[in-house]
């Protein structure tokens, strides 16, 4: 019995191993083994999912060796799946052992055949609910064999493209493997772990149109049971990650990552005080400096959604420091800028009035010229319009 467990690491089918299984679970004289029986149904678990034929048989089974192992037993709600029913409590009652080999045979099953989606949608709840088991710093094999089912590094080549026939079932997976990982003890400290969240951005962004069913923005949903400061974590690094994709292909013209961020950016404004802090200088350039309107309409959006409803004082703190980067280079299209704050909130705008007296008066000491007509009557522009609009 215990080879024939082993042997299902080369293929055996669980259908035929469930018939074996099924029997001896029944057997009182069994009752020792209870352990070995419980990790070889585990182990058929990872494939007999609810669509099977032998599912019913496999809940059964597991059922009874569980109350022989005198195991956690779940609330009320019955998990529909038996391989979540399996992971919740081998893992509420100290058996990580059963959770480390679901993991292995996990990675094994998607080296046979990285098609079958099962094997994606099984490693997104091993993550869920066991990154904090399977990942220990120094000794992360076991996490990272999981890590390559969903992030492969062959997966970071831009032609790379998911297997149709698993794209559902990877879909569903993601979320629950970043939650996994946000939620895991030291996650703002580990550079591993938040490595690995920025690899499933950079690979899955690209991968899919984006909508509101786009499996990243899954994140900015309030039924992720994070902490309201790890989810505010979490979003910030996924929208960091997005912002340095279009920053660091900017040089090359290439603005359809730009357009994407933007649509995915306007997914989440709900959460307008992360969006404003992380891609509010993105937001500032492409008005300022963009002409194509493909770009510029919805960028515009942005900041009139951000200039309405953000924080004012984080706000202000990144108007000037756009300010301070692109006046003495382009005037005309910074004061533009700020003129469309003016038109949009001129009782902010007018707070803007003082500081940017103080900008202008620094790049004319810094050009060592005297004052500056050109700036001096930009300034002036400006502070007409915010008080006509008041």
């Amino acid at each position: 019995m215990v080879e024939m467990i082993r042997s299902m690491e080369r293929g055996v089918r669980p259908s035929l191993a469930l018939v074996f299984l099924n029997r001896l679970v029944l057997l009182p004289v069994m009752a020792p083994q209870a352990l070995t029986l419980a990790e070889g149904l585990s182990l058929v678990s990872l494939q007999c999912g609810p669509g099977h034929p032998d599912h019913g048989q496999l809940r059964e089974a597991w059922a009874a060796v569980a109350r022989t192992l005198d195991m956690v037993q779940l609330g009320e709600e019955e998990q529909e799946d038996v391989v979540l029913v399996v992971l919740e409590q081998s893992i509420n009652s100290g058996h990580s052992r059963l959770v480390r080999r679901m993991a292995e045979e996990c990675s094994a099953i998607w080296r046979r055949d990285p098609r079958q989606g099962r094997v994606y949608l099984v490693a997104g709840w091993l993550g869920r609910h066991a990154t904090s088991l399977l990942y220990q710093p120094g000794n992360s094999a076991l996490f990272n064999s999981l890590k390559n089912i969903i992030a492969p590094n062959i997966a970071l080549a831009e032609d790379w493209m998911p297997p149709p026939e698993a794209e559902s079932s990877i879909r569903r997976a993601l979320p629950l493997f970043l939650v996994g990982l946000a939620g895991t003890k030291g996650f703002l400290d580990s550079r591993h772990l938040r490595r690995v969240v920025e690899d499933i951005v950079k690979i899955y962004f690209r991968c899919w149109e984006v909508t509101a069913g786009h499996p990243l923005v899954a994140l900015f949903r309030q039924d992720t049971e994070l902490s309201e400061d790890t989810q505010d974590d979490v979003q910030k690094l996924v929208l960091t990650t997005l912002v340095n994709l279009v920053t660091n292909i900017k040089l090359q013209k290439n603005w359809s990552v730009g357009g994407k961020t933007l649509k995915f950016l306007s997914l989440c404004v709900s959460n307008i005080c992360t969006v404003q802090e992380v891609a509010l200088p993105l937001i500032l350039e492409i008005v300022s400096n963009i002409d194509d309107l493909g770009l510029k309409n919805p960028a515009f959006q942005l900041f009139k959604e951000i200039v309405l409803k953000g924080d004012e004082d984080l706000l202000t703190e990144k108007l000037l420091e756009f300010v301070t980067k692109s006046l003495a280079f382009n005037a005309d299209r910074t004061f533009q800028t700020l003129t469309v704050t003016a038109l949009i909130r001129p009782q902010f705008a007018r707070q803007l009035i003082r500081p940017m007296g103080i900008q202008v008066h620094s790049v004319e000491a810094k050009r060592g010229g005297g004052r500056d007509r050109k700036l001096q009557d930009l300034l002036a522009k400006f502070e007409t319009t915010v008080y006509e609009k008041l």
